[in-house]
């Protein structure tokens, strides 16, 4: 029988080289990372004008829903109300009672005069977002249940797309892409 014999072991070199990554690695990376996050902010912001757009298109959309039901669960004649800014940038929408030109809005709020405000919106002048009509003001007649006069409401992505809401006779709103394209929405 052979007497046991403990296998040997290399000797190992007095320092390993140290892993990570030096200044000029590191600085190259960053570098790449800067670039690649300029080249995505633009796309993002485009992204969060589609998506302010598509929210403010679902609510003006709610709103016009909302204004057939109350006229004629309220027996009265009631208004869409769009004022556009001189500046072009902004605006307002009011669904109220009384005269069109009962409610008026600024960059903050909708005040109205001898008129009752049920429902609206208000897009500041500084923001991304513009509100425009084709008419002043729409009313529906609760006895017929129609909307005189007809209309269309666009709500614009400041230097990018828009939707447009066209509002026939009955109150029914169809939305479609005015210009460019939309996802999921058919252009116009």
């Amino acid at each position: 029988m052979r007497p046991f014999v403990a296998p040997t072991v290399a000797p190992t070199p007095a320092r390993s080289r140290a892993r990570g990554l030096t200044l000029l690695e590191l600085m190259v990376s960053i570098a790449v990372l800067a670039l690649l996050a300029m080249a995505a902010v633009p796309s993002f912001d485009g992204f969060l004008q589609r998506r302010e757009a598509l929210g403010l298109s679902n609510q003006l959309v709610a709103d016009l829903q909302a204004l057939r039901a109350n006229a004629l669960a309220r027996q009265e004649a009631l208004r869409l109300t769009v004022r556009t800014p001189a500046l072009g940038r902004g605006g307002c929408y009011a669904v109220h009672t009384g005269a069109a030109d009962a409610c008026s809005c600024d960059s903050t709020t909708i005040r109205c005069t001898g008129a009752e405000l049920l429902r609206g919106g208000v897009l500041p002048p500084d923001g991304r977002l513009l509100l425009r009509a084709n008419v002043a003001s729409m009313r529906l007649d609760p006895r017929q249940g129609t909307v005189s006069p007809t209309g269309s409401i666009e709500v614009i992505a400041r230097g990018g797309p828009s939707l447009k809401h066209i509002v026939n006779l009955l109150g029914r709103v169809r939305v479609c892409a005015a210009s460019g394209t939309w996802p999921g929405v058919p252009a116009c």
